[in-house]
C-alpha cells in the first residue's frame, strides 16, 4: 500500500482575527470574580477600544473598556474605597477590573442584558428616563426602542461581536486523493483547543481523530 502524510494547519479565520481574545488571563479572572459572561467582556473591549489600552475617546473615556474618569472616581472612591488616580485607567488590569465591575452593576440592576449594555454606553440615568417613557418601554423593564442611534448601534454591535467570538474557529478541508477517493477532514477550535474530524462523505458522520492545543495536525 501507499503511505501518505497530510499536514494541516488550522489558522485563525477572519472572524478570529477580527474578534480576538486578548488579555485572556485578566478578562477571565475578573469575569469569573464578578460573574459576568467572559465573551461579553471581550465584546465590550473589542467594541470600546479594539484592545488598545491607551485609547481615549472624544468625550474623555479612557482605556480598554472606555471608562469616564468621573465614573472611575465614583467606583474607586465611593464603591470600592480604593481612591485610585485617574491615570490608573491606562493600566490594562485596572481598567478591565473596573470595567467588568461596572458592567456587573448594570447587569445586576437591569433585568435585560441589552438594557444593561445601553446603560454602560449612555449612563444609567439616561436609561432610567427611557424605561419610564412609554414611547420607548412598554413595561418599564425592557427597551422597545433605544432613542439614541449611537447607543442602539452600540448594543447591536456588542451582541454581534459576542456571537462572533462564541463561534470561534471553523475550517473544512476536502481532499481528493489520486482522483479516486476523497478524504473529508474538518476542524474546529475554541478556547485554544482544536478538534479534528475525519469522514468519508461530506454530509455524513465524522469521527474525532484528535483534540489538541496545537493547531497543526499531521495525518498519516
Amino acid at each position: 500500500g501507499v503511505c501518505i502524510a497530510l499536514g494541516f494547519l488550522l489558522t485563525p479565520s477572519v472572524d478570529e482575527a477580527l474578534y480576538p481574545r486578548k488579555y485572556q488571563a485578566m478578562v477571565e479572572k475578573y469575569a469569573k470574580q464578578y460573574d459576568v459572561p467572559v465573551n461579553l467582556v471581550y465584546a465590550v473591549i473589542r467594541t470600546e477600544s479594539d484592545f488598545k489600552s491607551d485609547a481615549v475617546s472624544s468625550v474623555g473615556a479612557i482605556g480598554l473598556m472606555q471608562i469616564m474618569p468621573s465614573t472611575f472616581r465614583w467606583l474607586s472612591d465611593d464603591m470600592l474605597g480604593e481612591c485610585l488616580e485617574d491615570e490608573m485607567l491606562y493600566d490594562a488590569e485596572t481598567n478591565i477590573r473596573y470595567g467588568v465591575y461596572l458592567l456587573k452593576l448594570h447587569l445586576d440592576e437591569c433585568e435585560d442584558e441589552k438594557v444593561a449594555l445601553a446603560a454602560y454606553h449612555a449612563g444609567r440615568g439616561k436609561v432610567n428616563e427611557w424605561l419610564a417613557d412609554t414611547r420607548y418601554s412598554s413595561d418599564g423593564v425592557h427597551l422597545d426602542e433605544i432613542p439614541i442611534s449611537d447607543t442602539a448601534h452600540y448594543v447591536d454591535k456588542i451582541k454581534n461581536v459576542e456571537q462572533k467570538i462564541e463561534e470561534g474557529l471553523d475550517a473544512n478541508y476536502y481532499l481528493n486523493i489520486n482522483n479516486s477517493a476523497t478524504l473529508y477532514v474538518k476542524a474546529s477550535g475554541t478556547n485554544n483547543i482544536y478538534t479534528w474530524y475525519i469522514g468519508d462523505s461530506k454530509e455524513g458522520e465524522y469521527t474525532v481523530i484528535s483534540e489538541t492545543t496545537n493547531p497543526r495536525f499531521v495525518l498519516t
